[in-house]
């Protein structure tokens, strides 16, 4: 992987792909590490994982990432970016719960990056707690369902929309290919 000019290492956390920049080398790496593996659990739309946590040495910072920009269907304020950003922040709030640790958190006015700022003291334990039950909370990513939906599920579906995203059913293989084809 690439090092990025504005971060003093980049690495994949647990085999999750929130990415963790770190700025400083300290003492609370470890804990940082484990903190951003509980984090990206949370679920997100389209399991887009719209984030990258940025430690700063004092603070955990959220920022928005487009991972797949030719195919992204959610920007930085759309309602599914922001629930995401809310689950992220839920799984932080947990996992500092567990390990008896308080932070503060510090929001930016909407449409502004990093969406949010967690100084955490310096004094953070050596021992690392997973929250119970959190590892069952992230998205759903099974594999696709090969049976057709009702009819009536399918319509539903279809007319689904949020602003300009919507839902595509497509309905024959051949429909499909076309897609896929003509998304490339």
């Amino acid at each position: 992987m690439a090092r990025s000019p504005s971060c003093d290492g980049l690495f994949y956390v647990h085999k999750v792909s929130a990415i963790l920049c770190s700025h400083t080398i300290s003492m609370t790496k470890p804990f940082i590490e484990h903190l951003a593996a509980c984090a990206a659990l949370a679920p997100s739309a389209d399991n887009t994982q719209p984030w990258q946590m940025r430690w700063t040495g004092d603070a955990l910072e959220l920022h928005y990432v487009s991972r797949h920009p030719s195919t992204n269907v959610f920007d930085a304020d759309s309602h599914g970016t922001l629930l995401a950003i809310g689950a992220l922040a839920e799984n932080i709030d947990l996992t500092l719960a567990a390990n008896g640790v308080r932070g503060q958190w510090e929001w930016n006015r909407p449409g502004k990056q990093p969406y949010g700022r967690l100084d955490l003291p310096h004094d953070l334990p050596e021992n690392f707690t997973i929250p119970p039950g959190l590892e069952a909370r992230h998205t759903n990513r099974l594999p696709y369902r090969t049976d057709v939906l009702e009819p009536g599920l399918r319509d539903k579906v279809a007319a689904a929309r949020q602003g300009q995203q919507r839902m595509i059913v497509l309905r024959t293989m051949q429909r499909a290919r076309r897609w896929s084809n003509s998304s490339n």
